[in-house]
């Protein structure tokens, strides 16, 4: 795991807007935060963790929880996000790619014919 962030980056908030200014001065990042409280350095590993199915099996166990998969923590918030309606583009850019063929290809599915009728009246009344 790593923090995603090289020295001079700008940094966002989860909506993906930069954060002014006066926020980052207020330190509004948690990588900032950890930065300056020098627990890490900014693009260098903070953990390695080789497989984390062994980890993460054991907190469902322990919580009482049905076992899941890192790949299914982070497939489930695409999935909703995708179904509330949040642009694709977004939600590719959240998840770090640098465009949303990775999530249509993965998750255009999830994208209801309804809601794509919506739009697309939508664009013809525009």
């Amino acid at each position: 795991m790593a923090c995603n962030r090289s020295p001079g980056d700008e940094v966002a908030e989860a909506d993906g807007r930069p954060v002014g200014r006066d926020q980052k001065q207020a330190g509004h990042s948690l990588c900032q935060l950890a930065e300056r409280a020098g627990l890490i350095t900014a693009g260098t590993p903070v953990s390695v963790w080789q497989n984390p199915c062994g980890p993460l099996e054991r907190a469902c166990t322990k919580l009482g929880l049905p076992r899941c998969s890192p790949r299914a923590l982070r497939r489930t918030p695409i999935i909703r996000l995708i179904e509330q309606g949040i642009d694709v583009h977004r939600v590719a850019h959240w998840q770090g790619h640098a465009n949303a063929k990775p999530v249509l290809d993965t998750y255009g599915d999830y994208i209801s014919p309804e809601r794509t009728a919506a739009e697309l009246k939508e664009l013809e009344n525009g």
